[in-house]
């Protein structure tokens, strides 16, 4: 028997194989090949797939798991500190598209006033699958325009619920206040913030550790499902969009202890029908409205990209944030959503498109969610150029009294001191360490909130975007001894490097970076040692193995500096070359394990002498130390009497060890 739906997926995610291997070849995103997958495969154009409206529940499917897991890995505590990002940047930005637009439209172009509007609802919405998920891909969710996509986006969301409310009375309906509509309303004004209080302090914790107990992982899949979905549908019967309620349930479960396992579950189905969600994006292209009406689409499409990026531009400046931050966050939003196919679906009810504005407009928004990631891609690079215009300097390093709130700028007079750009885990770790060993230091950050918060603490954080030589300038790095640049951005890591080198040549100057491939670059340009995080990692877990293989400390020391010298050539050739040696005589004893066991209260060790307990005649073990709250004891005797807690440091053959561990119940540390 031929099941339809079966048939159209084998087209899609075989189709999607070729097209896909196709556009790597060629170095194109993987979301090109399957917006282009779903053009060939759509009803406008081969016609190859029959059950269309299967394959959009399967793409809603994908929209669900994807804003699930990016709630997932945010948490609500990042979510109270883009608040300001939320409503201001997210009421500022959909309400200037929106007057925007109209101005354009109905006193430009004679549009009338329920279709200028409605289009200027369409064209505020982004695309929060596409932009989320390829920040999320290139680790920027943390960066200034990471946050401020994050909160757009959200805002976009909410306010899409409104929009398909109001999009009736722009028909000619009359809204009834009285009716169910206003109801939903006060629902999610008051039932939100109340669902998310309840479900992260007391609800998911309660069932997610009664399901953990069962130590079931089928179980616990089922039940992190479940919760996705009940949530999301839970929030579209009031009107919220599946894609927020997917987005709060995230949320929730991010609070909890089993945040990360519960990521992990949802992340190969998530891969799977966010496929198919692009691939749907793509069905509604109509190759051959484009072919007739190339010139037309091509001129609208340039004038939608370049209006929102102005929007978002304003938007970002506005809210403080740098010149160059606010150009790579525009090209990131200036793109028109999925969300403007649904409420185009409402629209189209009232006629408030005309049939070939609305296949125009469909048109534009399928080509601009293709063009979105190479604009994030090329992002850092055209915003390089663009800052070669003469911009005014205050544009450049931020409106600190802009959205605001005012942010002490003082002036850093300080010699032979650090200067760290950047902020996030690895700034603060620098940062307490140079606090610990009395190095003066001063931090920059791009951040608003953090650098408010910070120096509310008493932390010498400066506001300011580290490219620009005059934020540099600021914080004395003429007079600096060492510069240590730990931010994500590879491009604004580059421009850093270069910057501080022209305006201190002697500065000892240590850049991170994600990958390897960075290192020579940023040393052409100036760094003293780059740390790339791709191998360092590798590294550090070398240097563990080798440590319980019994090497000795020199030779592993030796090897480790030998595998960094030469930008980690030999980490980065295919084979180790016929004459490297690891070690001249390889010191790796099988037989032998030095072991750290807890000793529990309930073991029958506990309160016992070392001479009672008979560990190397009975057992083969031999105790060399015990660690007792935080004091290592190197003296011990047969007298030693063992107390809970203790941490034994054993060596013997490792049979013999995981027997105790085995026989006494200790936990091995």
């Amino acid at each position: 028997m031929e099941i339809p739906l079966l048939r159209d997926l084998v087209i899609i995610f075989s189709l999607s194989v070729v097209v896909i291997y196709g556009c790597r070849q060629v170095k194109l995103p993987i979301l090109v090949g399957l917006l282009v997958t779903g053009m060939l495969v759509g009803p406008r154009s081969f016609g190859l797939i029959h059950e269309v409206h299967l394959v959009e529940v399967m793409a809603e499917i994908g929209i669900i798991l994807l804003l699930f897991s990016i709630g997932i890995e945010f948490s609500l505590k990042k979510l109270w500190q883009i608040r300001i990002l939320v409503l201001v940047g997210g009421i500022l930005q959909v309400g200037l598209t929106m007057l925007g637009t109209f101005a354009v439209t109905h006193y430009l172009l004679g549009w009338a006033t329920t279709q200028a509007w409605f289009l200027g609802m369409l064209l505020s919405l982004s695309s929060t699958a596409i932009v989320l998920k390829l920040y999320q891909e290139r680790g920027e969710i943390e960066t200034m325009q990471g946050r401020l996509a994050l909160g757009v986006l959200i805002f976009q969301d909410i306010a899409a619920v409104l929009m398909i409310l109001v999009t009736p009375m722009l028909g000619g309906e009359v809204l009834d206040t009285s009716s169910l509509d206003a109801f939903r309303l006060l629902l999610i004004g008051l039932g939100l913030p109340l669902f998310i209080w309840l479900g992260s302090q007391y609800v998911l914790p309660w069932i997610l550790h009664r399901v953990v107990s069962t130590r079931s992982p089928e179980l616990f899949l089922l039940s992190i499902v479940s919760i996705c979905f009940a949530v999301a549908w839970g929030f579209s019967q009031v009107g919220i969009s599946l894609a927020l309620g997917a987005f709060l349930a995230g949320l929730v479960i991010s609070e909890s202890e089993y945040s990360h396992e519960a990521f992990e579950h949802v992340l190969p189905f998530r891969e799977i029908f966010t496929s198919i969600f692009f691939v749907s994006a793509g069905m509604l292209l109509d190759i051959g409205y484009l072919w007739e009406h190339l010139g037309l689409v091509l001129a609208v499409l340039l004038a939608v990209l370049v209006f929102k990026l102005f929007i978002i531009l304003v938007v970002a400046i506005l809210l403080g944030m740098p010149l160059r931050t606010s150009w790579i966050a525009g090209f990131g939003l200036c793109q028109v959503g999925e969300f403007a196919f649904v409420l185009n679906t409402t629209g189209s009810r009232f006629q408030l498109l005309s049939p070939d504005n609305e296949q125009l407009f469909l048109t534009v928004i399928v080509l601009t969610m293709m063009l979105t990631s190479f604009l994030i891609a090329g992002a850092p690079q055209l915003t390089q150029s663009l800052l070669h215009l003469p911009w005014p300097r205050r544009l450049r390093a931020g409106l600190y009294k802009g959205l605001r709130l005012q942010i002490r700028s003082s002036r850093y007079d300080l010699q032979d001191h650090l200067v760290i750009v950047g902020y996030g885990i690895n700034g603060r770790n620098v940062a307490r360490a140079a606090k610990r060993a009395h190095v003066p230091y001063v931090v920059l950050e791009t951040n608003p909130d953090t650098v408010c918060s910070e120096q509310a603490l008493g932390e010498p954080l400066v506001y300011g975007d580290a490219t620009q030589k005059a934020v540099l300038n600021r914080v004395g790095i003429r007079q600096a001894r060492t510069v240590v640049v730990v931010i994500a951005e590879a491009t604004a890591t580059r421009r850093i490097v270069s910057a501080v080198r022209e305006l201190n040549p002697s500065v000892y100057l240590i850049a991170r970076t994600r990958y390897v491939r960075e290192v020579e670059e940023l040393r052409r340009l100036g760094a003293n040692e780059v740390v790339p995080e791709e191998f360092e990692t590798a590294l550090e877990i070398f240097d563990r193995v080798l440590t319980q293989y019994l090497v000795p400390r020199p030779e592993i020391d030796h090897l480790v500096e030998e595998m960094r010298s030469g930008n980690y050539d030999l980490l980065r050739q295919e084979a180790l070359p016929e004459t490297t040696e690891v070690c001249q005589e390889p010191n790796l004893h099988p037989e032998i394990q030095v072991t750290t066991l807890l000793l529990g209260a309930a073991c029958s060790w506990t309160g016992q002498s070392l001479q009672k307990i008979h560990l190397r005649a009975e057992h083969g073990l031999s105790l060399v130390a015990l660690r007792r709250q935080g004091k290592m004891l190197l003296d011990l005797s047969g007298e030693t009497i063992l107390q809970a807690d203790d941490e034994l440091f054993l060596i013997g053959p490792p049979e013999k060890m995981r027997q105790v561990a085995q026989l006494l119940r200790i936990e091995v540390v």
